[in-house]
């Protein structure tokens, strides 16, 4: 199952992981990929996330960044979602679209 188009291949890196303790064998993957926002298949990402804790054999958190209008999306599992932005009128439109689902 892919999130992406096939004509986009992520890059890859290892590394430590700075938010948990690691654990030995399971390294700490990062993958990247620059492209337009509408090309992501969404929908089979958020299920993913929100079915996380039923699927102990994976975990993972999924950052989506839009570099043109600083803006980061950060769905932690099926209860919430949090949105970080570098103005806080970029969050405007958020705000009054989905004002019925926002806590503030």
């Amino acid at each position: 199952m892919s999130l992406l188009p096939a004509e986009v291949a992520p890059t890859r890196t290892e590394g430590e992981d700075f938010w948990e303790d690691n654990e030995p064998g399971f390294p700490f993957v990062t993958y990247t990929a620059a492209l337009h926002p509408r090309s992501i298949y969404y929908r089979t990402l958020f299920e993913l996330i929100g079915s996380s804790e039923l699927r102990a054999w994976r975990s993972g958190r999924a950052y989506l960044v839009n570099a043109s209008h600083p803006l980061i999306y950060h769905m932690y599992d099926d209860r919430g979602a949090v949105m970080l932005a570098a103005h806080e009128n970029t969050l405007e439109a958020v705000r009054t679209r989905f004002a019925d689902w926002i806590i503030p």
